[in-house]
C-alpha cells in the first residue's frame, strides 16, 4: 500500500485530543443523570438509600469487569475499533434507562451501563500514547480527563431542564443520541498517525521523536511482575483514597443538598455546577504544572508529578504508565 500523502503543516493531535476530551464529557455526563433524576424517581420508584446505593454498586461493579475486557480488546483490535463498541454500548444503555420503571429494571441498565463506560479510558490512554510524545502527555491527559469535570459540569445545567420539559425519559435518550453523534466524528476522523492523511511529515516525526525506553520492549508482563514496582502501588493506593471522594460527588451530591438544605434540583443545581467547575480548572492545572516542571529543570516523570501534588489538592493526570 503506498504512503499517504501528508498535508504540508499540522497539529492534528490536538483534534485527536478534542475526541478524547468530547466522548469523556459524554462518558461522565451518561454516568450522572441518575443520581440527578433521583429526587424525581425517588416518587416513582420509592425506593430507599440503600436500594439507590446498591443500583450503582453494580454499575461500579460492572466498569470493574469492563475495564478488563475492553483493556484486553483495544489491545487485539486497536483504538478505533474498541472506543466504537464502547460509545456505542454504553449510548444505548443509555438510551435502555428510558425503557424501564422499575428498580430491577433500573439495576440492570446501570449494568449495561457500566459495561460499556469500562473502554473509556483504556482507549483514551492508548490513543494519547499513539498521538502524543512523552513530553506533552500529561498535559494532553489533563485536557481530556478534564472531560469528566466538564461532563459533571454540564449535566446539573442541562438535565433538569431537559427533565421538567420533556420528562425524565429524554435526559437518558439524549444523553444516547449524543454518543452516536460522536461515534459518527470519531470513524472518519481517527486513524494511527502513521496512517493518517492529515498529519504532516513534521507533526509525524515530532509525535515520533521519543527515543525507545528499554521497559517497552512490546514483550507481555505478568500482574506478578506489575505488583512487585512501588509505581503500581502508589498508583492502587492513590485511587483507592481519592475515587470514594470524587464517587461520592457524583452519586449522593444532588440527594445530599435535597435532604441536608431542602434544595431540589432547580436550585442546587447552580452549587453543583460551581463545585465541578473548580475542579475541572484544578484538572487542568494539574497536568499544565507536571508538563512545565519537566521542560523548565528537566525533572524525571515521578518528581514532576510529586512537584504537582504537593500544591493544594489538584486532580493531577493518574501516574499510568503511557502518559
Amino acid at each position: 500500500m503506498s504512503p499517504p500523502s501528508r498535508s504540508p503543516v499540522s497539529h492534528y493531535r490536538w483534534v485527536i485530543c478534542g475526541l478524547l476530551f468530547f466522548a469523556t464529557t459524554i462518558n461522565y455526563m451518561d454516568r450522572q443523570i441518575l443520581s440527578l433524576l433521583k429526587p424525581m424517581l425517588d416518587d416513582q420508584l420509592h425506593w430507599t438509600s440503600t436500594q439507590f446505593g446498591e443500583i450503582n454498586a453494580a454499575f461500579q461493579a460492572a466498569y470493574g469487569v469492563s475495564l478488563f475486557l475492553f483493556g484486553w480488546l483495544i489491545d487485539r483490535y486497536g483504538t478505533k475499533i474498541g472506543y466504537t463498541l464502547s460509545i456505542g454500548a454504553w449510548s444505548l444503555a443509555a438510551i435502555g434507562h428510558a425503557l424501564v420503571s422499575s428498580i430491577p429494571g433500573f439495576f440492570g441498565a446501570r449494568i449495561a451501563l457500566g459495561l460499556g463506560e469500562g473502554g473509556n479510558f483504556p482507549a483514551a490512554v492508548k490513543a494519547t500514547a499513539q498521538w502524543f510524545p512523552k513530553k506533552e502527555r500529561a498535559f494532553a491527559t489533563s485536557l481530556f480527563n478534564s472531560g469528566a469535570n466538564v461532563g459533571a459540569v454540564i449535566a446539573p445545567a442541562i438535565v433538569p431542564a431537559i427533565a421538567y420539559t420533556y420528562g425524565w425519559h429524554a435526559a437518558f435518550v439524549f444523553a444516547g443520541i449524543a454518543g452516536w453523534i460522536w461515534i459518527a466524528a470519531w470513524w472518519p476522523l481517527f486513524n494511527v498517525p502513521e496512517r493518517s492523511r492529515r498529519v504532516s511529515a513534521a507533526e509525524l516525526a515530532y509525535i515520533e521523536s521519543d527515543s525507545p525506553d528499554a521497559n517497552e520492549s512490546g514483550s507481555r508482563v505478568s500482574w506478578g511482575e506489575v505488583l512487585q514496582h512501588r509505581q503500581a502501588w502508589s498508583f492502587i493506593v492513590a485511587k483507592f483514597l481519592a475515587d470514594p471522594i470524587w464517587w461520592f460527588f457524583l452519586i449522593w451530591l444532588p440527594d445530599f443538598f435535597k435532604k441536608t438544605r431542602g434544595l431540589d434540583i432547580k436550585s442546587s443545581w447552580t452549587l453543583l455546577v460551581s463545585i465541578y467547575a473548580i475542579v475541572t480548572v484544578l484538572s487542568i492545572f494539574g497536568g499544565w504544572v507536571t508538563g512545565i516542571s519537566r521542560r523548565a529543570d528537566g525533572a524525571s516523570h515521578t518528581r514532576a508529578r510529586l512537584e504537582c501534588l504537593s500544591l493544594p489538592y489538584v486532580s493531577c493526570p493518574s501516574p499510568s504508565r503511557p502518559v
